[in-house]
């Protein structure tokens, strides 16, 4: 799309681009309303994965310079999030909050960050979700999983796995 190629990335020749470049382009035009569509491979789907581009474009108020700059910090603290609930889950398994490093152990989470891939925030949000269940805050935790639904697809799996948890406590 024109506003990522004024950054100057590099798409192969006979290329959409790779994953993190399409969510890229989609943080720029969240709405779809400059046709950025067209240059997508399966709009539909990638616009169903709105929740990191999506709010790259609020936070980075529109402009080029800054939804950039918010999609890198959405990484970061969807990274924070991720070890932060890892470390406290630990705790409340009698562990040391030192496990949430274990969450650096994920294979989506170092990929994610060095292709600026959302399955980062999937990961943090599923963990969230655990944590937010075991803690018995239901709200928070189905909170959790609804954005996970809005970053990837496979967010409904964790869904369908919470409810049939929810129904096998009952």
């Amino acid at each position: 799309s024109p506003p990522v190629k004024a950054e100057g990335s590099y798409v192969l020749a006979n290329s959409y681009g790779y994953d993190a470049q399409l969510y890229h382009a989609i943080a720029h035009d969240p709405l779809d309303l400059h046709g950025t569509d067209r240059f997508i491979d399966a709009p539909r789907q990638r616009y169903a994965r709105i929740l990191i581009p999506g709010l790259s474009f609020l936070l980075g108020f529109g402009r080029l310079f800054w939804v950039d700059r918010a999609y890198r910090a959405l990484e970061l603290l969807f990274l924070f999030l991720g070890v932060a609930c890892t470390g406290s889950y630990a705790e409340r398994a009698g562990r040391s909050c030192w496990w949430g490093a274990a969450f650096l152990l994920v294979p989506a989470v170092f990929i994610s960050l060095e292709r600026q891939l959302t399955d980062l925030a999937l990961c943090a949000l599923i963990a969230a979700g655990l944590l937010s269940a075991e803690r018995g805050n239901r709200g928070l935790c189905w909170l959790a999983l609804a954005a996970a639904c809005l970053d990837r697809e496979t967010g409904a799996v964790a869904v369908a796995g919470f409810v049939l948890f929810a129904l096998w406590e009952r």
